[in-house]
């Protein structure tokens, strides 16, 4: 997995001197955390998937998911990163090439935790209907940096699927919306 090789050597490398992308984090962070969990955010999830929008008000209305989406927000925003992250690890970054995977967007990389770029990731084969067994796979092919924190990284993937399903960017899911609510749930068991 060219994917897996790229983002292990990007989060092993020694900490680099870099500009801390404070307006692209802070962009990213109302996204993310923020935007998705708005109860009237003036976007019709309806007009996404018939349906979706009362479905989003038992996640936009639980009081403890979003408290623990935004104590992980807060954790993204700190200046206290231990290696350059991409920022945007997500199948949208990455090329297929004859001569293999290119990964691109650098724009939104800064020092950050590595848990967020494995998080993305996992979300993204999860929404593409891979199961369990590859995404364990692609995880036992990461090499993990010091101090890795593996529930953190959970956290990020279940924050990310619920981003990508309830707020503006949105990606084109084949999933029904039982399979959306199912997705859900479990990136809500994700997050803790």
């Amino acid at each position: 997995m060219d994917l897996m090789t790229f983002i292990s050597r990007l989060h092993n490398l020694p900490k680099p001197p870099f500009p801390r992308n404070i307006s692209m984090k802070t962009l990213n962070h109302e996204h993310i955390f923020n935007y998705p969990f708005i109860e009237n955010n003036g976007f019709d999830l309806d007009g996404v998937h018939n349906g979706l929008q009362a479905v989003s008000m038992a996640y936009k209305k639980n009081t403890a998911l979003k408290k623990r989406v935004q104590k992980l927000g807060r954790l993204y925003l700190k200046n206290t990163g231990v290696c350059l992250i991409h920022g945007d690890y997500y199948p949208g970054s990455w090329l297929k090439m004859g001569s293999g995977v290119k990964v691109i967007d650098p724009e939104f990389g800064f020092v950050g935790r590595p848990e967020f770029d494995l998080g993305v990731l996992i979300a993204h084969l999860a929404m593409s209907e891979h199961n369990s067994n590859f995404i364990e796979k692609a995880i036992s092919l990461y090499e993990k940096p010091s101090g890795f924190d593996e529930p953190m990284m959970w956290s990020f993937a279940g924050t990310e699927i619920l981003r990508r399903i309830l707020g503006l960017a949105q990606l084109p899911l084949s999933l029904n919306l039982n399979q959306k609510v199912q997705l859900m749930e479990q990136a809500v068991s994700w997050i803790g």
